[in-house]
C-alpha cells in the first residue's frame, strides 16, 4: 500500500434511520490530501441505491426531524477557525439553512419529539478577561495530565458549553444553561 492509495478509502458512520423505515442518512468520511482534511459528507440510502446527500466539505450528525420532512446536521466549512454550526434541510433535498452563529460553533443537536424546535449543545468564550486570538494563544496555560490531548477538541479550559433552543428555521437561539 502507497499513501496516494487511501484517497479511495471511504468510510460510513452515525446512520440514522429515517422514520418511514427504509431511508438511512448516514456520513462518509474520505481523506483530501490537497485541503490536509478529512471531507464528510451526509449520504442517504432510498431503499435502493446510496447517493449523496450533502456538499460538505465537513457535514456530520444528521438527525432525521419527527415527522421526516427535514434533516438538521452539523455543516462546518473546513477553513481555519470556522466551526460547526447546526444546518437544516428538506428531507427531499435542495439547499440547507445554517440556523446557528455560535462563536465556537455546535457539536450536538437533536429534535423535539414534536418537531417544531431543535435542542443544540454550543461552545462559547468564558465569562471574563476578553481576549483576542493572539492573546488567547501566547497566555500560559497549566496541564496537569494527558486527558485534554485525547478528544480531539484541544484545550477546552476557557471555553463554556451551553445547552440552546432553536427553531428549524433559524431565529434567536434561546440559552437554557450557563
Amino acid at each position: 500500500m502507497h499513501p496516494d492509495d487511501l484517497i479511495g478509502f471511504a468510510t460510513p458512520s452515525d446512520p440514522q434511520l429515517h422514520p418511514d423505515g427504509v431511508r438511512v442518512a448516514f456520513v462518509v468520511s474520505r481523506m483530501d490530501f490537497e485541503a490536509d482534511r478529512y471531507d464528510r459528507k451526509i449520504w442517504l440510502w432510498d431503499g435502493a441505491e446510496a447517493r449523496v446527500f450533502t456538499h460538505g466539505p465537513i457535514d456530520t450528525r444528521p438527525r432525521w426531524s419527527p415527522d421526516g420532512n427535514s434533516l438538521a446536521f452539523l455543516r462546518a466549512s473546513g477553513k481555519e477557525g470556522e466551526h460547526a454550526q447546526v444546518a437544516v434541510m428538506p428531507a427531499t433535498g435542495g439547499e440547507a439553512t445554517v440556523v446557528t452563529s455560535l462563536a465556537l460553533g455546535a457539536s450536538e443537536a437533536e429534535w423535539s419529539p414534536d418537531g417544531t424546535v431543535l435542542a443544540v449543545l454550543g461552545s462559547e468564550w468564558g465569562t471574563g478577561e476578553d481576549l483576542d486570538d493572539d492573546e488567547r494563544t501566547r497566555r500560559a496555560k497549566r496541564v496537569t495530565g494527558a486527558g485534554y490531548r485525547f478528544d480531539t477538541q484541544g484545550w477546552l479550559a476557557d471555553r463554556t458549553r451551553s445547552l440552546y433552543l432553536v427553531n428549524p428555521d433559524g431565529g434567536v437561539l434561546r440559552r437554557l444553561t450557563d
